[in-house]
């Protein structure tokens, strides 16, 4: 993933507030994400409460976003859990990521669950092409694809292995219709209003896929 390092701030201070949220994963347990919130960021220290610490050493990959802004990730070591707060010291630089740099994988075997947002009645479920933090390609096919007509918003409900169940909603910004049972059609929809919890485990996720792809080929 290209980052994007104009304007990038420099210390901690300058990309996090407190009261904010920080997405942490820990490098030995890199499947597990837990979200802390932002005590005081003060004399190069990051200080946050949240769940259990991890071990004084252990080394944590950070996310935050910035509203209005961008992703923004470092790596970071903890160094100091007295009982209440913890306190993690920045090791390297902050990235700051794009949302539209988000990745988009190729995905198979997932499903995505398709209702109307007026008044919650289910559509269909249709076969997932890709998939990024942003959005969604669908293979669609039979009469339910009709409904996927440009600007209509959705409530989307996906299962992805290894992350478990989420509900997203979107809209349909391109539409394809079936050329025939043969020659199935298409849908492109993008997120509304994602929380932020749900980017931050979604892109891991993606990231994961794009890993494993890359060792594949």
């Amino acid at each position: 993933m290209r980052t994007d390092t104009h304007d990038m701030p420099r210390g901690s201070a300058d990309v996090l507030d407190a009261g904010q949220e920080l997405f942490l994963v820990a490098e030995s347990s890199p499947h597990e994400s837990q979200r802390v919130r932002v005590a005081r960021v003060r004399d190069g220290l990051i200080w946050v409460c949240g769940l259990e610490p991890q071990g004084v050493g252990e080394r944590v990959f950070m996310e935050c976003r910035r509203h209005n802004d961008a992703v923004y990730r470092a790596l970071g070591k903890v160094v100091f859990v007295p009982p209440e707060s913890w306190a993690l010291r920045r090791v390297g630089d902050w990235d700051r990521v794009q949302r539209r740099e988000t990745v988009r994988v190729a995905v198979s075997g997932v499903d995505i669950e398709i209702a109307s947002e007026d008044d919650g009645t289910g559509i269909a479920s249709f076969p997932v092409v890709d998939l990024s933090c942003g959005g969604a390609r669908l293979r669609t096919s039979g009469m339910a694809a009709s409904e996927l007509t440009p600007g209509r918003r959705l409530r989307c409900a996906v299962d992805l292995p290894d992350l478990g169940p989420f509900e997203l909603r979107a809209q349909v910004i391109r539409a394809t219709a079936p050329a025939s049972d043969d020659e199935p059609g298409s849908a492109a929809l993008r997120f509304l209003d994602i929380d932020s919890a749900v980017e931050s485990e979604l892109s891991r996720w993606l990231q994961r896929q794009q890993a494993r792809m890359a060792r594949v080929r």
